[in-house]
C-alpha cells in the first residue's frame, strides 16, 4: 500500500508539472504571435495615417494660409518647394521619393508655426485601430531622430506603454523628428513571468501537501495495523479467561457440589447467567467495533429490572460504589435493544466509577422529552479537562489524569458508546468541570412499534 501511494503521488506530481509547462508554453505562443499580429498593423496603420493627416489635410491648410505647393524640376532630379513667396529646392534622388519630400517639408511647416495636433493624429489612428479590432491600450510621441528626446507626448501616454513600439516614421526635413506609436500589453500577457511564478509556487505547494497526505495516509495505515492487532489482542485476552470462567461455573453448579449452600449454589447460578450475558455484550461489542455495523432489535424493555440488574452486578465488583436509580413512570417499558442499551448503561456507570474517585456516587436519571428518550449518566470524580472532551469518544483514547493511572482499560467503552447512539440516530452530550465530576446525557429517539435494523 505504501508503495502504491507512493507511486500515485509521484505520477500526479510529473502531470501536474507536464501540464504547468504546456500551459506556460502555449501562452508565450499566444503572446508571441498577439504582439507580432499587433506590431504589423500597428505600423502599417500609423504609416497611411501619417499620410493621410500631413499630405491630404493639413496641406491644404498650408497651401491657404503659406501658400505652400511642391513641384518636380525639369530634369526630375529636384524638390521644388514654394513657401511665402521664395521657393526652396532639395535634391531629389529619385521621382519616388517626391511623396516622402511632400510628408517632410509639409511637417517643416507645421511644426515651425506650432500647427501640428499630435492629439488629432492619434484620434485617427485609435479609430483605424479600432477598425481591426485591436484593442489594446496606445499612445503616441515624437522625438528627435538622433537624440531620441521626447518633444511631444499624448495626454494618454504612460508609463507602461513599453511592451511594443512600432518602427519610426520620419518627419521634417530640417528637424529631424519622428514620430513612434507605443502599446500596452494585457496584463495576462504582461505578466507572464508572474504566471510562471505562481506556478512555480503552486506545484511546491502541491507536492508539500501531496508530502504531507501521505505521510498522514502512511500514519493512518499504521495506526489501523495497529488496532486492528489490539482488537485481536483484546478479543483473545477477554473471550478466552470468561469463557474458563462460565465453564468452571457451569460444572461446579451441575455436580451439585454438597458443600454449598442452597444461597451460595442460587448465587453461582445468578453469577453464571450474569457471565454468559456479559459474553453475549462483549461479542456483540467487538463486532460492532470491528465491522461498524450494528443491529438494532427494539422491543419491549423492562426498564427499572435491567437497571436494578447493573446495579447489583457493579455492587457485587465494588461494594463502596452508591448507585442511585430513577426512571420516569411513562418509561416503564420502553423500545430498546437490550444488548446495546446494556452496553451503554455499563460503560456509562463504569466510566463514572473509574474516575469517581475511592468511593464513588452515580446517578442515573432515567426521562421523556417529547418523543426522545433522556438516560443520564452523572459522577462525582474528577471531571474531564475541556481540551479532551471531543477527544474521550475515540478509539483506544483514554482520559490522561494522575489519579486514574491505574486504572484498567482499553479506550473501547465510550466508543462502543458513541456507535450506538449514532446507529439510534441519537445525541449524546458531555458536561464536566475538574473536580466536581461529569455527566453523560444520552438522547434516542423512541420508535413506537418493535423493529430491526442494521446500521453501519
Amino acid at each position: 500500500m505504501e508503495k502504491n501511494i507512493r507511486i500515485i503521488g509521484q505520477i500526479s506530481v510529473i502531470l501536474l508539472f507536464i501540464v504547468f509547462i504546456w500551459q506556460g508554453s502555449w501562452l508565450y505562443k499566444v503572446r508571441k504571435m498577439k504582439v507580432e499580429e499587433v506590431y504589423e498593423n500597428a505600423n502599417y496603420l500609423l504609416s497611411n495615417i501619417i499620410n493621410t493627416y500631413l499630405v491630404n489635410e493639413e496641406f491644404a491648410l498650408l497651401t491657404q494660409e503659406y501658400n505652400l505647393d511642391f513641384a518636380v524640376g525639369i530634369d526630375q532630379n529636384v524638390f521644388n518647394c514654394y513657401y511665402n513667396g521664395r521657393m526652396i529646392q532639395i535634391p531629389l534622388p529619385s521621382v519616388d521619393m517626391f511623396q516622402v519630400m511632400e510628408r517632410l517639408v509639409t511637417y517643416d511647416c507645421l511644426f515651425e508655426n506650432e500647427l501640428l495636433n499630435l492629439n488629432k493624429i492619434d484620434s485617427l489612428y485609435q479609430e483605424s485601430l479600432k477598425e481591426k479590432e485591436i484593442f489594446f491600450s496606445s499612445a503616441l510621441f515624437i522625438r528627435e531622430r538622433q537624440s531620441e528626446k521626447n518633444l511631444m507626448l499624448t495626454d494618454e501616454f504612460s508609463s507602461h506603454y513599453q511592451d511594443i513600439e512600432t518602427k519610426p516614421i520620419d518627419l521634417g526635413y530640417d528637424y529631424k523628428h519622428q514620430i513612434v506609436a507605443v502599446f500596452e500589453i494585457p496584463w495576462i500577457f504582461r505578466s507572464l513571468k508572474w504566471h510562471w511564478i505562481s506556478e512555480a509556487v503552486f506545484l511546491v505547494a502541491f507536492v508539500c501537501c501531496l508530502i504531507w497526505q501521505w505521510r498522514w495516509m502512511k500514519m493512518t495505515w499504521q495506526n489501523a495495523i495497529v488496532q486492528t492487532m489490539g482488537m485481536a489482542h483484546l478479543e483473545h485476552e477477554l473471550k478466552k479467561p470468561l469463557g474458563v470462567i462460565v465453564s468452571a461455573i457451569s460444572r461446579i453448579v451441575s455436580k451439585g457440589n454438597q458443600e454449598l449452600t442452597v444461597n451460595e449454589r442460587n448465587s453461582l447460578r445468578m453469577a453464571n447467567a450474569r457471565l454468559e450475558k456479559m459474553a453475549d455484550v462483549m461479542d456483540t461489542m467487538l463486532v460492532a467495533l470491528k465491522t461498524s455495523c450494528l443491529t438494532l432489535r427494539r422491543e419491549r424493555l423492562d426498564l427499572q429490572a435491567e437497571l436494578d440488574m447493573v446495579v447489583d452486578m457493579f455492587k457485587n465488583i465494588k461494594s463502596r460504589v452508591q448507585i442511585q436509580v430513577h426512571v420516569a413512570e411513562q418509561l416503564a417499558y420502553p423500545l430498546l435493544d437490550k444488548v446495546y442499551f446494556h452496553c451503554v448503561v455499563v460503560n456509562l456507570i463504569d466510566n463514572g466509577i473509574k474516575y469517581g474517585g475511592d468511593n464513588p456516587e452515580i446517578i442515573v436519571n432515567c426521562s421523556q422529552e417529547n418523543s426522545n428518550f433522556v438516560l443520564s449518566v452523572t459522577d462525582q470524580g474528577v471531571g474531564i479537562p475541556r481540551k479532551e472532551l471531543k477527544r474521550i469518544f475515540r478509539q483506544f483514547y483514554r482520559v490522561k489524569d494522575e489519579r486514574v493511572s491505574c486504572k484498567t482499560g482499553f479506550g473501547l467503552g465510550l466508543t462502543f458508546v458513541k456507535k450506538v447512539v449514532d446507529a439510534y440516530h441519537g445525541e449524546i452530550k458531555v458536561e464536566s468541570e475538574l473536580g466536581q465530576g461529569s455527566t453523560f446525557t444520552v438522547i434516542l429517539p423512541l420508535n413506537k412499534e418493535n423493529d430491526e435494523s442494521i446500521v453501519c
